[in-house]
């Protein structure tokens, strides 16, 4: 009804490439749908909802939210290119990778993986 391409990204133009890791994921010891209606409408309510930034995280029962809240957010470059923001205080990170919608790994593979390795390493 809305003739977008994916109702995950209003931004995208084109559906997202899903076939590779459907067939991937079609291995003989597991079943494997790539649209569930079970799974569908179990997660109904968590569908599609507005938020604010962060809005989730100042409600976290955490001891360490306030010094973490007042952190300074800090821009990652990757290739000299702005890629991504960094929140973090303790043991606490929040990242927004930029120009990412719904499959993060498919709009910006490149900055995915970096962001990854730095988590990793």
């Amino acid at each position: 009804m809305t003739a977008l391409a994916t109702l995950y990204d209003i931004t995208r133009k084109i559906p997202y490439p899903t076939s590779l890791v459907t067939k991937f994921l079609r291995i003989e010891e597991i079943e494997f749908k790539e649209c569930s209606a079970i799974v569908g409408e179990a997660l109904d309510e968590d569908l599609m909802k507005s938020v604010k930034l962060m809005a989730w995280m100042k409600s976290t029962k955490w001891e360490g939210i306030e010094r973490f809240l007042l952190a300074e957010r800090k821009a990652w470059r990757v290739n000299e290119e702005l890629a991504r923001y960094l929140h973090k205080r303790g043991g606490l990170s929040h990242v927004v990778l930029l120009g990412a919608g719904h499959l993060e790994p498919v709009d910006q593979p490149l900055n995915s993986q970096a962001m990854i390795e730095d988590w990793v390493s």
